[in-house]
């Protein structure tokens, strides 16, 4: 801009945001992050309503002759063309079966792991919801119940996220081994 030049209101505003959304882009900013790749494996795994664009951002600046797998949920709609980075899409704000199902997929893979391994994580916002796999006694459909209240009655994230710590057997650093083994179809 031109000293003595008016601003445009719009022009600034558009200008901001798309400075603010390239700020986040996750092809921009998790490449930066990356580990050196491991004498074995790469395992990813992860939740999130930005998991898929961080898994094609880990699969683009991987290196090619590195192992590279694992397994990411992100809500629906959002999910992006990996190759090697599986994306499931589940539910959010509201937890459901698809979510549960990919959670269990997820602690199966981070079994399998040993020490020549790398366990690379990426969570992004929304992960509460869909890393979902409820303490025992508690069914998927209860949790979801129990989340819906909770949003209609304005409770805070904070708060939210308080109550699912709780009544997850994986949230809140208190994994709990899944006494019935299910797989994802």
């Amino acid at each position: 801009m031109r000293k003595g030049q008016r601003l445009n209101p719009r022009e600034l505003l558009l200008n901001s945001f798309q400075a603010a959304l390239d700020a986040a882009d996750p092809l921009q900013i998790v490449p930066t992050h990356l580990p050196n790749p491991p004498k074995g494996r790469t395992l990813v795994v992860g939740a999130g309503k930005a998991a898929a664009a961080m898994a094609l951002a880990v699969e683009t600046h991987w290196p090619p002759e590195a192992s590279l797998e694992g397994s990411v949920i992100t809500r629906y709609g959002h999910s992006l063309l990996t190759r090697k980075i599986e994306v499931i899409e589940a539910g959010h704000p509201l937890p459901n079966h698809h979510g549960e199902l990919a959670t269990l997929l997820i602690l199966e893979k981070v079994q399998t792991l040993n020490a020549d391994d790398l366990l690379l994580g990426l969570f992004s916002g929304g992960g509460s919801s869909l890393l979902s796999m409820p303490i025992a006694g508690v069914p998927i459909k209860e949790l979801k119940a129990i989340t819906h209240q909770l949003l209609l009655c304005g409770a805070s994230i904070q708060d939210i996220n308080t109550v699912r710590k709780h009544l997850s057997a994986v949230l809140g650093g208190d994994w709990q081994r899944p006494a019935v083994h299910q797989s994802i179809a």
